[in-house]
């Protein structure tokens, strides 16, 4: 049975909020898991965001949109972090990566920082081996059903064979000169266009291929997050007391504009599955479990 995307707006993967009909798999799944985490970790962890800026940030992120023609789409915050493997935001008019601190009087990276990180690395290599495995687009025929190749893809031709078949030929000249060029075996070696264009590559562009499709193995299962969140749970060191005050604004975000996209969003996605968004006033039903953590010599 194809599952379809459902589920809460700020949680869906950036793929399954471009496409409503999606198969949910398990990267989807995963991706949501990491978006309930870095969420969380806004609300109540140490960080760079500054407190009246935090409203901005979670509405960027989790629930902003983009319009098109279909509908309501993934905003931009969220799919650029997924493909560059960043959380970018605006704060005194410059763009920072958003980090997660140790304190809120210390520069040191939080192990929460560090697993986010870690994660966003799998995540913007799982985005760039899909789209470049995505199927391409097939070329339109002409009027009459003729293929014609665009120009960047169109064959090379020497350029000397293609002069002479232009030239006047009405008068019969048995001259060598007068006669197309014989293919010479610099020209019969020339390489094809797949080729030429295989040799402009970067000469490491195989070995990063390689590269991340390892990293984008890792989310073919819970395994390899499971390991990770184990190996710093069990074995790295946390500060004592993280959990701050909520940092969400009791009043809620409202953009300048005065457009909530994602109220939209949402009413135009439930007849395609997608539940209604959780609102900006509405509180969890019980207060967020602190993550068990081995605590500083302990």
């Amino acid at each position: 049975m194809c599952r379809l995307a459902q589920g809460t707006w700020q949680f869906l993967s950036a793929h399954a909020l471009r496409n409503s009909e999606k198969e949910i798999v398990v990267q989807d799944e995963l991706e949501s898991f990491f978006h309930v985490l870095v969420y969380m970790a806004i609300r109540f962890l140490p960080h760079n965001c500054t407190l009246d800026n935090v409203g901005r940030l979670l509405f960027d992120y989790f629930d902003a949109s983009e319009e098109t023609s279909k509908g309501y789409s993934c905003g931009k915050q969220k799919w650029h972090s997924m493909t560059n493997g960043q959380i970018i935001f605006t704060q005194d008019h410059e763009s920072v990566p958003l980090c997660f601190k140790w304190s809120e009087t210390s520069d040191s990276d939080h192990c929460v920082e560090e697993i986010v990180k870690e994660l966003l690395k799998w995540f913007k290599a799982y985005y760039a081996v899909t789209k470049r495995d995505a199927p391409k687009p097939k070329l339109a025929l002409t009027k009459e059903g003729a293929y014609h190749p665009k120009q960047d893809i169109a064959p090379s031709v020497d350029s000397g064979l293609m002069r002479s078949l232009f030239e006047d030929d009405g008068e019969a000249d048995n001259d060598a000169e007068s006669r197309p060029p014989t293919p010479t075996s610099a020209s019969k070696s020339k390489p094809s266009p797949d080729s030429a264009a295989q040799s402009i590559l970067p000469s490491d562009s195989k070995e990063s291929d390689r590269e991340q499709r390892n990293l984008a193995a890792k989310l073919n299962n819970h395994r390899a997050m499971l390991e990770l969140l184990r190996h710093y749970l069990d074995n790295m060191a946390w500060p004592e007391k993280d959990k701050s005050e909520d940092k969400r604004p009791k009043a809620g975000y409202k953009p300048k504009d005065d457009k909530d996209h994602t109220r939209g969003a949402a009413r135009s996605q439930t007849s395609q599955g997608l539940k209604h968004k959780l609102d900006e006033h509405e509180e969890l039903s019980e207060e967020p479990r602190s993550i068990q953590r081995r605590r500083v010599g302990a």
